[in-house]
C-alpha cells in the first residue's frame, strides 16, 4: 500500500535529490548529466493511478502507465489481484495452512524452493516467503486457479463488486493520455514469462489488439515485464524484444540507468524504501 501522502512525499524527495523527467526526455535521452533525473511509472492500470493525477498535472509531471488487458475483455479480475484480495480477507496464518494442505494434496514437492524463496523475500519469515515465492514465480496458472477458486469459495470471497472498482475505465485511460502520460503495455493477463514459450507472444498480441481496439497510443512501443524480478523474465530479454517488436522493456531489478540503458532491460525500483534506495544510488554515483 502507498497512500496518496507518501505519493506527495515521494516527488518533493526526488525533487530535493534531482530532478522528475517526462517519459519523453527518458526515451530520447535527454537527461542531465549533472543531476540524478527520476522517472515515474506505474503498473496493472488500477483505479488509484486516476485518483493521482491531479497531484502529477499539479506538480507539471507525466508518467509511463503499463496496462494489462485481461479484465477488459471478459470484466474479471486479473490473478495477481485475486491472490491479493484472498490474502485481505483471511488472516496469514489460516491462508498458508491451507495453501500448502493444497500442494501437499497434489503431491507438489514445494519444499525444494525455501532456500530461494528465503533469499528472495529477505524480510518475510520463511514460510511466507515460500508461499509468495510459489505464487508468484513457480506454480502454474492453472493450479493458481484452482486454488483460488477452492479457498474462495470456502471462505465465501466474493470478485464481483471489487472489481468493477478496481479497474481504470477506458475513459479514465483516455483522460490520463490527454494530458501528456505515456501507455505502455503490461501483458493480457499478467502472467509470469518465465516458462511462457507462445503463450508470451499471445500475452503481448492480445495486450497490443487491446490498444488498436480503443485506440489507445503505445507511442515508445514499451513494456514492462509483469512481476519484473529476474526469475519471472524470458530466457533471452533481447530476443523476447525483437519477436515481439518492442521499443523499450522495463524490469524491476534494483539498479540505476544511465544514457547507455539496455533497451529490453531498463532498471526499476519500487516507491516501498524510496528514500534508503535513493540514497544508496547517491553515493554509489557521486
Amino acid at each position: 500500500p502507498f497512500s496518496t501522502k507518501n505519493f506527495i512525499e515521494l516527488i518533493q524527495y526526488c525533487r530535493s535529490k534531482g530532478e522528475i523527467i517526462n517519459p519523453e526526455d527518458f526515451f530520447e535521452k535527454r537527461l542531465n548529466p549533472k543531476k540524478i533525473s527520476f522517472l515515474l511509472t506505474f503498473d496493472d492500470g488500477l483505479v488509484d493511478h486516476y485518483k493521482i493525477l491531479q497531484i502529477l498535472n499539479k506538480n507539471n509531471i507525466k508518467g509511463i502507465f503499463f496496462l494489462c488487458s485481461g479484465y477488459y475483455n471478459n470484466k474479471e479480475m486479473l490473478t495477481v489481484h485475486k491472490i491479493h484480495h484472498i490474502r485481505s480477507k483471511i488472516d496469514e496464518r489460516t491462508f498458508n495452512q491451507y495453501f500448502f494442505d493444497e500442494l501437499n494434496k497434489i503431491k507438489f514437492n514445494y519444499k525444494i524452493y525455501a532456500d530461494n524463496a528465503s533469499k528472495f523475500y529477505l524480510y518475510d519469515y520463511k514460510k511466507n516467503a515460500l508461499m509468495k515465492y510459489l505464487l508468484n514465480f513457480v506454480l502454474s496458472k492453472k493450479v493458481i486457479d484452482k486454488l483460488i477458486c477452492k479457498i474462495s469459495y470456502k471462505h465465501k470471497i466474493n470478485f464481483n463488486s471489487l472489481t468493477k472498482k478496481l479497474y481504470l475505465s477506458i475513459e479514465q485511460i483516455k483522460k490520463i493520455q490527454s494530458f501528456g502520460n505515456t501507455l505502455g503495455l503490461h501483458g493480457h493477463t499478467h502472467s509470469k514469462l518465465n516458462n511462457a514459450g507462445k503463450l508470451s507472444k499471445i500475452e503481448i498480441d492480445t495486450n497490443k489488439k487491446f490498444f488498436f481496439k480503443y485506440d489507445l497510443d503505445n507511442k515508445f512501443n514499451s513494456f514492462a515485464y509483469p512481476y519484473g524480478r529476474e526469475i519471472a523474465l524470458p530466457k533471452s530479454l533481447n530476443r523476447f524484444l525483437k519477436n515481439n517488436n518492442l521499443g523499450y522493456c522495463f524490469t524491476m531489478e534494483k539498479k540505476i540507468n544511465d544514457n547507455n540503458y539496455r533497451k529490453e532491460n531498463i532498471s526499476r525500483f519500487s516507491p516501498n524504501n524510496y528514500k534508503s534506495t535513493i540514497n544508496k544510488f547517491l553515493k554509489l554515483y557521486k
